[in-house]
């Protein structure tokens, strides 16, 4: 298993303490009709007044690389029994849950968000906590895909995930043609082609060229894909940047066909694999 972590840390100083603020980089998919998710933030405060949900006015939802912003609700704040250890200091975690009041019928992506946190104080932080990712339509369930597997390289010292293997089962009575596979993150394209596996003995660590020209490809091939009634097909799907970026978790979308009429399914957001590597960065703040 690899591991790799992305932490921001902040600092808050009043006249009495400093207080430490730690945040874990994800993404965030909010699915159909779910717009409430949950952020976990670490202090080095025990029973932290900035996290007492009175003392806090609003939150506001902004993304780094435009000017929009979104006031979401702060539904509660809960402090957990966890204690982590990151740069010879002891935060405590506590869950904080929002609800995004967002009406759209498409999908929306937030890359680089951050939450700001309003105090009735007149105070504020602002944290930053990794991507959203909206999807609220439904799709249909003529496809069962198991055994999501990825294989996660290192590039320019990042972890990255280069592609992702899967068995994909035609659970209907007639052939279906796969026009196509996508992510659900506008970062991250599926190659067009595509590897047909004969198992998945593989390591996830293995490099992706010495994956492909293995024995366990039996052959490539590019969209459309046909997969025969209650048939089953073992892809791999490789995958492509703009920029490299180390992504723990991703969803998929699955356009095709049935006798002539289109169709779409989702597969829902699989994590697949944790970090070790730990990346700091420290704000001060100072109160007054």
């Amino acid at each position: 298993m690899v591991f790799a972590i992305t932490t921001i840390v902040l600092a808050l100083v009043n006249r009495k303490k400093v207080n430490y603020y730690m945040t874990y980089l994800k993404e965030y998919y909010l699915m159909n009709d779910n717009k409430s998710f949950s952020v976990n933030l670490y202090s080095t405060q025990k029973n932290d007044d900035y996290l007492e949900k009175e003392n806090v006015e609003r939150v506001l939802l902004t993304d780094k690389n435009s000017e929009n912003f979104y006031e979401v609700k702060l539904e509660n704040i809960v402090e957990n029994n966890e204690i982590v250890s990151y740069d010879n200091k002891k935060f405590s975690k506590y869950r904080v849950d929002l609800k995004i009041p967002i009406e759209t019928k498409d999908n929306m992506q937030i890359n680089d968000a951050s939450i700001t946190i309003y105090y009735t104080s007149s105070e504020n932080i602002k944290l930053s906590i990794g991507s959203i990712i909206f999807n609220p339509q439904k799709g249909e369930s003529d496809i069962k895909v198991t055994h999501l597997k990825g294989i996660v390289n290192e590039i320019e010292s990042k972890m990255i995930l280069m592609g992702v293997g899967m068995d994909i089962n035609n659970t209907t009575k007639q052939d279906i043609k796969i026009l196509s596979i996508n992510t659900l993150d506008e970062r991250i394209n599926v190659k067009n082609q595509i590897c047909l596996l004969n198992n998945q003995d593989y390591t996830n660590e293995i490099k992706i060229k010495e994956l492909e020209n293995s024995n366990i490809v039996s052959s490539k091939l590019n969209f459309p894909i046909i997969i025969k009634k209650e048939e089953q097909q073992k892809l791999l799907l490789l995958l492509e940047y703009d920029k490299p970026i180390t992504i723990q978790t991703l969803g998929f979308i699955i356009e095709y066909e049935i006798m002539g009429k289109n169709y779409h399914q989702f597969i829902n957001p699989f994590q697949y694999f944790n970090t070790t590597s730990k990346k700091a960065e420290i704000v001060r703040y100072e109160c007054y």
